[in-house]
């Protein structure tokens, strides 16, 4: 696969001679970077940053998460968990649960409140308790080293392994294999989208795809010379993926094509990737530099977010979904279904597939009301889409 250079630019943010950036995080307040040497927060978006390393006990933080109250979690190198209840002024340790001299590479938290730690050896944890307390959720893996996990907009969990790729419904209670790789291909990164699309980036440089919640997987994009992709980040379209050794391959289309995106960039050995909640994204190297994109991205708001609506997939087959870029920007109340001559065929109150065996192929329209959480006000669009069983 070819790559074309784009017209995405970088500029330097960061160099504190702080060893590798292992983790980068971001709330609406701060920018994170786990460094070799602790953590640093930035308040100005790359500007300036200060270490905020206060009780904390390991300097190597190899993973950065937030939980839905908003506390920071530091995943490190043999010493657990950490945990900040004001953005880094102030650490505490939280590994009751945890093995001793647990290497973390991942935390992830859901919708619920819960969290789920990932460790290099012994598997995935879980907590309810903001990490006061850890439980073992591993019982049924055969492979316990964890390089990556996310939480998908139907709050399953999907966890990346050497060699395989596994997913929970159930908060680790149980685990359904989602597909093999060669027991030498980690998957050091995953990430999906607002579609539920499932993204991986493995060792071997490949960007992987799947649209059926990794039922089946295919190559998106591969790096120039095969270098391993870390990390993936994703924004409403865009998705970028770094990778250690050929930058960034952006795609600007869902992951349908991807190209490099390396202008301005002087450190093509990258480790993580992160995007704000003002839109800018940020790359962290293995020679402690963090990079931002000179522009942000388009930030999608309350009003304008029924007008983003899209049905997936379309064309469709059995089942439809109509859904929102930024999930947590509105939420769909009532979808009715309406034939070319303005009959009403189906209903449907909330969101999730619509079942569509009921009615024959040709076109329709989609009339949707959408309710969003800034603004408590109904909104209603309409979208065409097309029935091919």
């Amino acid at each position: 696969m070819s790559f074309e250079a784009s017209h995405a630019q970088w500029h330097q943010v960061y160099d504190e001679n702080s060893g590798d950036i292992e983790s980068l995080a971001a709330d609406a307040h701060f920018i994170y970077a786990g460094t070799d040497s602790g953590v640093f927060r930035s308040s100005d978006e790359g500007g300036t940053w200060l270490q905020v390393n206060n009780g904390l006990l390991e300097d190597e933080v190899y993973s950065l998460g937030i939980s839905k109250a908003g506390n920071l979690f530091g995943g490190t190198e043999g010493h657990g968990i950490f945990r900040t209840t004001n953005s880094g002024d102030q650490w505490t340790e939280r590994d009751i649960g945890l093995p001793d001299s647990s290497t973390i590479f991942a935390i992830v938290g859901d919708k619920f409140g819960n969290l789920f730690a990932g460790s290099a050896t012994d598997g995935v944890f879980y907590s309810s308790n903001e990490g006061d307390s850890w439980n073992y959720r591993s019982q049924s893996l055969t492979n316990k080293f964890v390089w990556s996990m996310i939480i998908t907009p139907s709050n399953e969990l999907v966890v990346g392994l050497s060699g395989q790729i596994v997913r929970s419904s159930d908060s680790g209670m149980h685990w359904t294999r989602l597909d093999s790789l060669a027991s030498n291909n980690e998957v050091l990164s995953l990430a999906c989208d607002s579609f539920s699309v499932l993204y991986a980036g493995t060792l071997r440089g490949d960007v992987l795809r799947s649209e059926d919640s990794g039922k089946t997987w295919q190559v998106a994009a591969t790096s120039p010379t095969h270098k391993p992709v870390r990390n993936i980040a994703i924004r409403d379209s865009m998705i970028y993926a770094a990778t250690y050794g050929d930058g960034v391959l952006e795609s600007s289309d869902r992951g349908l094509h991807f190209r490099s995106a390396n202008e301005g960039l002087t450190d093509t050995l990258l480790y993580r990737i992160t995007i704000s909640p003002k839109g800018y994204v940020y790359l962290g190297t293995f020679t402690a530099k963090v990079f931002r994109s000179l522009a942000p991205l388009a930030v999608v708001t309350a009003e304008t977010q029924a007008k983003r609506l899209s049905a997936y997939p379309n064309p469709a087959t059995n089942q439809i979904e109509f859904i929102a870029p930024d999930l947590g920007a509105a939420s769909i109340e009532d979808v009715k279904i309406y034939d070319c001559l303005g009959r009403l065929r189906m209903t449907k109150v909330g969101s999730g597939p619509l079942d569509l065996h009921a009615i024959a192929n040709g076109f329709y329209f989609a009339r949707i009301e959408t309710l969003g959480v800034h603004a408590n006000m109904p909104s209603t669009t309409s979208l065409r889409f097309i029935v091919s069983h």
